[in-house]
């Protein structure tokens, strides 16, 4: 139940970046641990991909940089 809440949660975050058109920054991310930011959304991306999330991993690559993204699909 918890897991389900937390995915609508990352759904809406997500959509309101791309109304927005912005980007998730991980550079200018205050996080001790950068590493653990793009852990997270690699986790995300394997969740979605198991799950047949095709519309949230579209959503998800579309408000990462290519950079990021590249980052993301490579491991």
């Amino acid at each position: 139940m918890k897991a389900q809440a937390d995915l609508e949660d990352i759904r809406y975050l997500l959509h309101w970046l791309a109304q927005h058109k912005e980007n998730i920054d991980f550079t200018r991310y205050d996080a001790a641990h950068p590493e653990r930011l793009f852990d997270a959304v690699r986790q995300l991306v394997h969740i979605g991909k198991r799950d047949g999330r095709e519309s949230l991993l579209e959503l998800l690559f579309s408000v990462l940089t290519e950079e990021d993204l590249a980052k993301i699909k490579d491991a």
